[in-house]
């Protein structure tokens, strides 16, 4: 009797023992097959972010794009930038031309931008880019240098309040181009923390959000405008 009870506990244990093996085994390809799902889709993600931050990088090159700059409260377009790919020589040429907004073009974008439709800002253009003064009169030096002539920073901020169109946008060009001389990750930086709309977005624009602050130096080669 002794001996049946024995078989019929080892009977149990060797069965408990397959099934647990069973049930770990199939925990174990399961947790693999995950695995290996994530892996493809992280490689697919990855592949498909680092193809758009080189596109982004050439087509902010090669393709017409509008910079726009907004009071300190975000509430009004002050002045703003479009650069013309082609206009440099004539249509269809190679090259870019650089020109101030109008004040019939700022008084109409205004009226969008208080509906925040992008899309219509937009237009046909590669992309929408909005700063704030605050972020551009943030820690400046008291005099800037401009064609070999110092000029007083509180000068130029001045300009963007009271000056004509063709003067608020020199005033524009001219603190941003002194932002970025400083820092190459001046825009990602300030699209990362809210200071810098960029519309639309893109899936790299999206990772520049969540990456770690010490990658933005290296991101800053990829996603930066030229020239800006």
């Amino acid at each position: 009797m002794l001996d049946l009870t024995l078989l019929v506990i080892l009977a149990v244990i060797v069965v408990t023992v397959i099934i647990a093996f069973k049930i770990f085994a199939n925990l174990v390809r399961a947790v693999l097959t995950v695995s290996a799902i994530l892996f493809v889709v992280s490689a697919v993600v990855g592949g498909i972010v680092v193809k758009d931050a080189i596109d982004l990088k050439k087509d902010l090159q090669a393709r017409s794009n509008l910079q726009l700059l907004v009071n300190r409260d975000g509430t009004k377009i002050l002045t703003g930038l479009v650069n013309v790919q082609g206009d440099a020589e004539g249509a269809g040429a190679a090259g870019s031309a650089v020109r101030a907004l109008s004040d019939t073009e700022v008084k109409a974008l205004n009226e969008q931008y208080s509906r925040q439709d992008y899309a219509a800002m937009l237009g046909s253009k590669y992309k929408l880019i909005i700063f704030n003064e605050a972020s551009l009169a943030q820690s400046l030096p008291q005099t800037i240098n401009q064609s070999g002539r110092e000029l007083p920073s509180e000068l130029i901020l001045q300009q963007l309040e009271s000056g004509d169109a063709e003067s608020r946008a020199l005033a524009f060009s001219m603190l941003l181009s002194l932002k970025v001389s400083q820092d190459r990750s001046y825009i990602i930086s300030n699209y990362r923390n809210g200071s810098v709309i960029i519309y639309p977005e893109t899936p790299s624009l999206k990772v520049i959000k969540i990456i770690p602050q010490s990658l933005l130096v290296s991101v800053a080669g990829i996603a930066q405008p030229a020239g800006a």
